[in-house]
């Protein structure tokens, strides 16, 4: 008897509610995109114009113009850089007897989608992460070491550690940065830390703030850094049927420095992904469904294309290993 082919798969747009309910979930525990924003390209690799900085900031003629001469004119340099999107996705099984078995409890189908979609973002979380808090890159003149001691210490003094960091940044770039990159250890560290809580309280904000009373605006307010992000993913890096071991996606260091806010490429950024989208679907994910007869099960895959690439290395500071 003919049976349906393995390679044939369809897409599943009535389950698109269910998977961006899903990625709605993770969307406090992943930043990357937030980190790395998403530019669609037309095609899967190429080269990009990019504006060094130097060229950007220059300062040409004052502009004054006088009377039958020309105006002031100036051109900037462009260097190239290039880019290479390559496929990732993730297949979770859906076999028909688990599926009868557990229909009263648990959609079968609804669970796998939301495992390979989940799998799908923590893979693109720890590539950004891994260019972004990055020792081997932000080393020297890129990084600040904590001054006093591990934000753990009571004697640690993280807003002057930051305020090195931003300086630093200044002069190393030429512009100011507008965000703050940690995960949720370091986060949570920081509403304990001395002089972080004195600093709220002296700001006049009303009753003495408790630790479990400051926030990410305080703590905006505090650095004086417009955005903080704050990373909650983990990943378990023991082997299969191994007793787990969890981790922070992003590691224990924290990040100054500057994100896009446009898919404008002269936009100054650490860093961007790069969409190829003529294989449709979006940088969130692509959901299919096909039918693999010799196991009595469905296949759910969720899949995109993409390329992250740092941009401007001046565009970050790093201040590593905050926290043990």
């Amino acid at each position: 008897m003919p049976v349906p082919s393995t390679t044939l798969s369809t897409l599943q747009t009535q389950l698109e509610p269910f998977l961006e309910f899903a990625l709605a979930q993770a969307a406090d525990q992943f930043i990357a995109s937030q980190v790395f924003p998403v530019t669609r390209v037309a095609k899967a690799s190429g080269v990009l114009g990019v504006i060094p900085l130097e060229e950007m900031l220059r300062n040409h003629a004052t502009g004054l113009r006088a009377p039958g001469t020309g105006y002031g004119r100036s051109s900037a340099t462009f260097t190239s850089t290039s880019y290479t999107c390559a496929e990732y996705g993730f297949e979770e099984l859906v076999d028909d007897a688990q599926a009868a078995l557990y229909s009263d409890y648990i959609k079968a189908g609804e669970l796998a989608m939301m495992r390979a979609a989940y799998e799908l973002m923590s893979a693109y979380e720890a590539r950004v992460a891994s260019l972004v808090f990055n020792t081997s890159t932000y080393t020297g003149a890129l990084d600040t070491t904590v001054a006093n001691g591990q934000w753990t210490s009571s004697s640690s003094t993280p807003i002057t550690d930051v305020e090195t960091a931003v300086q630093a940044f200044y002069s190393q770039s030429g512009l100011w940065p507008n965000t703050l990159i940690m995960n949720r250890q370091v986060y949570r560290q920081l509403r304990l830390n001395p002089q972080v809580v004195a600093a709220i309280n002296g700001a006049g904000a009303g009753d003495r703030a408790a630790s479990r009373d400051v926030t990410l605006e305080q703590l905006q307010a505090v650095f004086d850094i417009p955005k903080i992000l704050v990373a909650g993913g983990s990943k378990n890096t023991a082997g299969h049927a191994a007793a787990a071991s969890i981790s922070q996606i992003w590691g224990k260091h924290v990040m100054v420095c500057r994100t896009a806010s446009s898919e404008d490429m002269s936009e100054p950024c650490i860093g961007r992904s790069f969409h190829w989208t003529e294989d449709g679907g979006p940088h969130s994910g692509l959901l299919e469904i096909y039918r693999q007869e010799d196991v009595r099960s469905d296949v759910v895959r969720v899949r995109h294309w993409s390329a992250e690439k740092l941009l401007y290395t001046e565009m970050g500071h790093l201040i590593p290993n905050v926290i043990a």
